[in-house]
């Protein structure tokens, strides 16, 4: 019967793993990007829920990532802290933090499409990390961004404590895609430019947010075949 036992506990553990890899957010996005599909901005009807995927083009000037100090459209932090439970620890989130300039997005169309909501599902790629513990000390910018957002660094202790702060960034021309419902407005009821003459406003539906994403698995405009998607 042992046997028997282990193999049906092997199984269970694979069948939870493969569910939560499933339901996470980083393989339910990539999985709505693959499945929605890919227009290109100047031919989205009114109404039309679509995926689009172009380059970041500044309207403002750029916001400064807190981190990295690098300029950018739009910023993704999330702080983590280690914490115990008994015998086991898990990272916790502490901040789940973002800002946005105003950009568009230029598929070459001839269009271009803008957002401005935070009914967001964000999937940006955290290409720089910080962390902090007993043996490594903070640096200046993530001292100050604790400091600004009254997190202390050390426990009551005097320890440092073990944080770490991935950060991810909308660099200008940098490629982005996008999911959302499609409403055309002038540039001016959107407070951009006249020269645009006309936006696509990408809104939020009552069934989903809006998605957006610079991860390159999502922001392809071909098949791995090599054949155009649009």
């Amino acid at each position: 019967m042992q046997p028997i036992i282990i193999a049906l506990v092997i199984i269970a553990f694979a069948v939870l793993f493969f569910v939560l890899y499933y339901f996470s957010d980083e393989v339910s996005i990539k999985r709505k990007f693959k499945k929605t599909p890919l227009q290109k901005i100047a031919y989205i009807n009114e109404g039309q829920v679509a995926k689009i995927v172009g380059k970041v083009q500044l309207v403002d000037e750029p916001i400064i990532a807190p981190l990295s100090g690098r300029a950018c459209a739009y910023y993704h932090i999330i702080l983590e802290q280690l914490v115990s439970s008994g015998k086991s620890s898990h990272w916790k989130t502490i901040i789940d933090e973002h800002d946005i300039c105003k950009f568009l997005i230029d598929d070459g169309s001839g269009d271009y499409a803008y957002f401005n909501s935070n009914h967001l599902k964000k999937l940006i790629v955290k290409d720089h990390e910080y962390k902090t513990s007993i043996f490594k000390d903070p640096s200046a910018r993530m001292l100050q961004f604790l400091a600004d957002r009254q997190i202390e660094p050390n426990s009551w202790m005097g320890l440092k404590k073990n944080l770490r702060c991935k950060e991810g960034i909308l660099e200008p021309s940098e490629s982005v895609a996008l999911i959302g419902r499609g409403e055309w407005k002038k540039s001016e009821e959107l407070e951009l430019p006249s020269s645009y003459y006309r936006i696509l406003h990408l809104v939020p539906t009552e069934e989903q947010v809006i998605y957006i994403s610079d991860n390159s698995e999502t922001t392809k405009k071909v098949d791995e075949g090599g054949i155009q998607r649009f």
